[in-house]
């Protein structure tokens, strides 16, 4: 499909949503074609008024894959990308002539005031199907996973028969204990960590100490990324997640026990740092993917 016809299916979905002349003519409009995938169908808008941390005019589109926020300015653009695994619900009050919306997620609401009322109940709508369509239980987190780079990823509902790609990739992590992890502070800069896990029934699970940055990114921001690799392979598996602190005691303690143990590294046979670290109290924190990406680079396709 050329940008042309990308663009004209775009515009028809947006009319559909409800959206306006006016917000036809909106930057975050304008930049839709460059976000929105040829295999994305747009199925709610609303736009208006930010609430909350942030403030201005922007966007919120919801497609048959994930929901994105969009704010864009003439000299850049800020979006954010939300999986509907972590979506909660949804939130219109009506007042005169408009409506203000709320999105209620995991990683936190996103509201918007001024919204055309049209647009507003579309997108109550496609956002209450498709939060019952991505509802799956925590132990099957890679059923009908929301962000994927390969459609051979999944065998939709077979986790018991996954695919080749997905075997792969459980083969993966699997194998491996230790993974980079990814976080963001409250003024957005990225830290980079590397961190022992443990990965059962689709979750991975890590142990930190409360006044480490991770911690303290992780109470500000939920998004994180893992990035698994064998030192000696061309295999590498990036998994975008939700990181929440684990409260059964039960869990704690046995994931502890087993990350807890001395290991042979190359400068010998040493506790994990954790062990000895000095910096407020240990924390397990559960991890849940929302998506993943698995590359093999041993093959000239990628």
């Amino acid at each position: 499909m050329d940008i042309r016809q990308h663009r004209r299916r775009l515009v028809r979905e947006l009319k559909e949503a409800g959206i306006t002349n006016y917000g036809l003519l909106k930057l975050e409009t304008k930049r839709l074609p460059k976000i929105i995938h040829e295999d994305e169908q747009i199925g709610g808008i609303v736009y208006g008024r930010t609430t909350g941390n942030k403030i201005g005019s922007a966007m919120l589109i919801a497609t048959d894959k994930r929901i994105v926020f969009l704010d864009a300015k003439p000299f850049f653009t800020t979006s954010d990308e939300i999986a509907y695994r972590v979506v909660s619900g949804v939130k219109i009050n009506y007042a005169g002539p408009f409506a203000s919306v709320t999105l209620h997620t995991r990683i936190g609401d996103y509201g918007m005031r001024f919204v055309n009322k049209t647009c507003a109940r579309i997108f109550e709508t496609f956002i209450e199907t498709y939060i019952e369509l991505h509802k799956t239980g925590e132990k099957q987190v890679f059923n009908n996973i929301d962000k994927m780079t390969s459609k051979e990823m999944v065998d939709e509902n077979k986790f018991g028969t996954p695919s080749p790609r997905l075997q792969e990739f459980l083969d993966l992590v699997e194998n491996q204990n230790t993974a980079v992890l990814s976080t963001v502070d409250k003024d957005g800069n990225a830290h980079g960590s590397v961190v022992h896990y443990i990965f059962r029934d689709g979750v991975f699970f890590i142990v930190t100490k409360s006044q480490t940055l991770k911690a303290q990114n992780i109470s500000v921001h939920k998004q994180v990324s893992l990035t698994v690799q064998n030192p000696n392979g061309l295999k590498t598996a990036q998994v975008s997640a939700i990181a929440e602190k684990e409260t059964d005691s039960k869990v704690i303690n046995d994931i502890y026990s087993i990350i807890a143990t001395a290991r042979q590294y190359v400068e010998g046979n040493h506790f994990p740092p954790i062990v000895s670290m000095k910096k407020g109290d240990t924390v397990v924190f559960r991890i849940t993917p929302i998506g993943l990406q698995f590359q093999d680079f041993s093959k000239k396709n990628w």
